[in-house]
């Protein structure tokens, strides 16, 4: 768990590619964020075509794609209203015969994210007031592993510095 008190805070949302079935694939990533009450709404999509789609109109959010295996989703400013689950989905997609076809597809698990915003009086004189700090915490409970053929006998997983933990899953 992470504690942001930063009035500026910001989360960022990465997907990471372990595998490809192909040099020509292209990449459809969406990003999800899951409120206390309802479904997953999509937040944000990098279509496999290049172009972006942002479907949250009230905020700003920044793409970036370091690599060519590594999306990431940044939510500056963070407020109560961004708490949460996010979550993010890839598909694989390869153009065969002039027709998209897709190869793959999995989701990553869930990074959730809780909002506080805190403040108390030191005295009832108005100079004595302490200002308000927006906290934000962060726990990840996510593992994003991609299937890979039996014949090469691995499954890489994504990595998270702060937790270090490698879980393979064959199947």
């Amino acid at each position: 768990m992470f504690n942001i008190t930063d009035h500026q805070a910001e989360i960022t949302v990465d997907c990471v590619i372990d595998s490809q079935s192909s040099d020509k694939s292209a990449f459809e990533v969406t990003w999800f964020k899951v409120q206390e009450e309802g479904g997953p709404i999509t937040i944000f999509t990098a279509r496999r075509d290049g172009t972006l789609h942002s479907a949250v109109s009230n905020k700003n959010l920044l793409f970036g794609r370091p690599r060519a295996t590594h999306y990431k989703l940044t939510v500056p400013q963070i407020n109560p209203t961004d708490m949460g689950q996010y979550y993010c989905q890839v598909e694989e997609w390869l153009v065969l015969a002039n027709t998209w076809k897709k190869l793959a597809s999995d989701t990553s698990g869930e990074l959730s994210i809780y909002v506080h915003t805190e403040g108390a009086f030191l005295q009832h004189d108005p100079k004595d007031l302490v200002e308000p700090v927006r906290v934000c915490l962060i726990r990840v409970e996510a593992e994003l592993c991609w299937k890979m053929d039996l014949a090469s006998q691995r499954a890489p997983c994504l990595l998270f510095p702060e937790s270090i933990f490698v879980k393979s899953v064959m199947e």
